[in-house]
């Protein structure tokens, strides 16, 4: 029964793939990591990088948390400590926005009414809840997918469906195996969509800090590259690919997401039986919000 406050232990299990880099954005990933040269060294000031990289830090721990609990049924061992490492009281302060402190809240509470990790009652109740609500037997009552919110007919593979699939793969990704085997308008395949944004992000931040470092144990430089060498197209470009990720996650998240996502949460609030996946879904509706409003998305 839902009246334990004992502690339980988060415990990340391995690294889930859901989707994947098409083998053409694989063949450039070692490029694309490179890919702040010297046109983002002069963009980006060094506060704007560290701002930057605490954002995207803080973004890809949420996004990691939202994308599996969707994708996901409730798995023991990945909420084991949502209360010992106190993850969803860390989220909240890690947002700006009423709704997903909010959400998180109610997460909180949740684990200190209910056991799911000790408890079997309370474990079947939480699995039940996400599958009556987003699986079936019957008609899910929160479907998971754009389509039925976005479609007249709410049928999947149709226009929001391909919409999607063309994101996807203009930024290189596409659904790990089977394509036909998850429509890739599933709501947990779009936040991992931006989790593998934001990952792309980060490391060609980090990749920044290291060229910064070597830069300044370099020895001094006698020869230099001439003036019409580092004004090339390709430096150009290697800043338009960075800019291009952070324009992507904006346009996706106001122009597609946005339009669903409330919708989506106003079906859990109404149907959930537990508490936890209403503070999900109210968790992730605040944060989309919150995050189409930062600066570093903004167009």
């Amino acid at each position: 029964m839902c009246n334990s406050s004992k502690d339980v232990i988060l415990k990340n299990g391995p690294e889930a793939i859901y989707i994947t880099a098409t083998p053409n954005r694989r063949a450039t990933q070692a490029s694309l990591n490179k890919s702040l040269g010297d046109g983002i060294k002069e963009n980006i000031k060094e506060h704007q990088k560290a701002s930057f990289e605490e954002s995207l830090t803080a973004q890809g721990l949420i996004l990691d948390i939202l994308r599996k609990l969707f994708l996901q049924e409730p798995d023991r061992d990945f909420l084991k400590g949502c209360v010992q490492h106190n993850v969803f009281n860390a989220v909240s302060n890690l947002v700006d926005n009423d709704e997903a402190v909010y959400g998180a809240r109610l997460i909180s509470e949740y684990f200190l009414s209910c056991d799911p990790i000790n408890n079997t009652e309370d474990y079947f109740a939480l699995h039940w809840d996400y599958t009556k609500m987003f699986i079936g037997p019957m008609s899910p009552t929160a479907p998971l997918w754009a389509s039925y919110y976005l479609e007249p007919e709410r049928l999947l593979f149709q226009g929001t469906t391909l919409y999607v699939r063309q994101f996807y793969r203009k930024y290189g990704f596409c659904v790990a195996g089977n394509r036909n085997s998850e429509a890739e308008d599933h709501l947990g395949l779009e936040i991992d969509f931006l989790y593998q944004l934001n990952s792309r992000l980060l490391s060609l931040l980090q990749a920044y800090v290291i060229d910064q470092a070597k830069s300044s144990t370099q020895n001094q430089q006698y020869l230099v590259p001439s003036e019409s060498m580092t004004s090339t197209a390709a430096e150009f470009n290697e800043f338009n690919e960075f800019k291009s990720i952070i324009i992507a996650q904006s346009r996706f998240i106001k122009e597609h997401m946005l339009k669903f996502v409330p919708k989506f949460t106003q079906l859990v609030d109404k149907n959930t039986q537990t508490g936890f996946y209403a503070g999900l879904a109210h968790l992730l509706s605040g944060f989309l919000q919150g995050l189409s409003q930062e600066d570093f998305v903004a167009t």
